[in-house]
């Protein structure tokens, strides 16, 4: 009687495991997963901005983005954005960024068709 318990317990923790296993896959998928989109330096090649998606985007659901800024002196930020373009994952042609100086820098967020949907600015 004592081994078929035992085997039950052990065949219940062994699927709870596997199953926040997937569970764990999913969200990791879905929610945290870093693509990288579009990597930018500035003319001084001092600062850099790197712009990743987060994420899966589903169901013609907006994009979450983030974009992190970096200077060779340690210096660093990130700001999130959403992009949206009806499920599809973020492209290059999404983004555009222009560089005032070394300090300061704007990243537009672009729709499909072209037209301008959010700021990004680092100052």
């Amino acid at each position: 009687m004592k081994d078929i318990v035992k085997a039950i317990l052990f065949g219940f923790i062994a699927i709870c495991v596997v199953g926040l296993g997937f569970v764990g896959y999913y969200v990791y998928e879905v929610f945290l997963k870093e693509t990288p989109v579009l990597t930018d330096r500035s003319k001084e090649q001092t600062a850099s901005i790197k712009i990743v998606q987060t994420g899966e985007p589903s169901f013609f659901g907006p994009t979450s983005i983030r974009a992190y800024y970096q200077k060779d002196n340690g210096y660093e930020d990130s700001k999130t954005g959403t992009l949206y373009n009806d499920g599809g994952p973020a492209t290059s042609n999404n983004f555009s960024i222009k560089w005032q100086d070394e300090d300061n820098v704007t990243i537009t967020l672009n729709s499909e068709n072209g037209s301008t949907l959010d700021e990004i600015i680092f100052k």
